[in-house]
């Protein structure tokens, strides 16, 4: 028979247990699955890897969570120049520029027209890219992520 104690130490692990699980999954229903390391914060992504999900990117979708993003792959494409703009954004975002695994760049805190007419402007990057990955705005100064950092990404 277990004492008060082991009953205790035995919840205590349970809730530990639990709570380290959580930082390292997602909810099933979630898009944000595929774990990348940046700056040795693990964010979760949505990948972008075919025509219609890069075309439509973030818009449309209400926030981010802090260790959410999404990741856009280029490796595939001719074009290692891409634009991004902020048609359909509801929130603001950082821009990461990934090439070999390294951040050559950082687009710091893009947001979203104030109104319909105002003009959307264009980012790109600043060399020729493998990956971009965005992330909620103010993600890259709040960690720390500059240009020549590694990122870690898991093959999805």
């Amino acid at each position: 028979m277990l004492n008060k104690k082991s009953i205790l130490i035995l919840l205590s692990l349970v809730f530990l247990s639990a709570s380290c699980l959580a930082k390292f999954y997602k909810p099933t229903d979630s898009p944000y699955q595929t774990p990348i390391i940046v700056k040795e914060q693990r964010i979760f992504v949505d990948v972008a890897d075919t025509k219609e999900k890069m075309e439509t990117g973030l818009s449309g979708r209400e926030k981010l969570k802090n260790d959410e993003g999404m990741l856009f792959d280029f490796r595939a494409k001719q074009n290692k120049r891409p634009s991004f703009w902020m048609k359909g954004m509801k929130f603001g975002i950082d821009i990461i520029w990934i090439k070999d695994s390294e951040i050559i760049g950082v687009t710091n805190h893009i947001y979203p027209p104030a109104n319909s007419f105002e003009r959307l402007k264009t980012y790109t990057p600043p060399g020729d890219v493998d990956y971009v990955l965005e992330v909620v705005a103010g993600w890259t100064n709040e960690f720390g992520a500059n240009a020549g950092d590694k990122i870690k990404i898991q093959n999805y």
